[in-house]
């Protein structure tokens, strides 16, 4: 049927135009922004043990176990504490 709509129109007939925009083959760039994301994650875990453990987190030392730089472990750090109950 698709076919022969084609070859009626005269023009290539297309299903979901958007269709390739979901391709999980074509995952491009996924995989970086999955190892940032683990590493940030680490980070977090971290954190939050250093937190609840009732020490005060040192940031440096915590960024540079978890492999994320200083200012990203600073930016994540002032957001998590400042949505913490104190």
């Amino acid at each position: 049927m698709l076919y022969t709509a084609s070859d009626i129109l005269k023009q290539e007939i297309t299903i979901n135009p958007f269709e390739s925009l979901f391709d999980p083959d074509d995952a491009e760039g996924a995989s970086g922004d999955d190892e940032q994301l683990d590493t940030i994650n680490h980070y977090l875990k971290l954190l939050m043990e250093a937190i609840n453990s009732g020490e005060e987190p040192d940031i440096k030392t915590l960024a540079d176990k978890a492999g994320v730089d200083h200012e990203t472990a600073a930016d994540i750090t002032d957001q998590v504490l400042g949505r913490l109950p104190w």
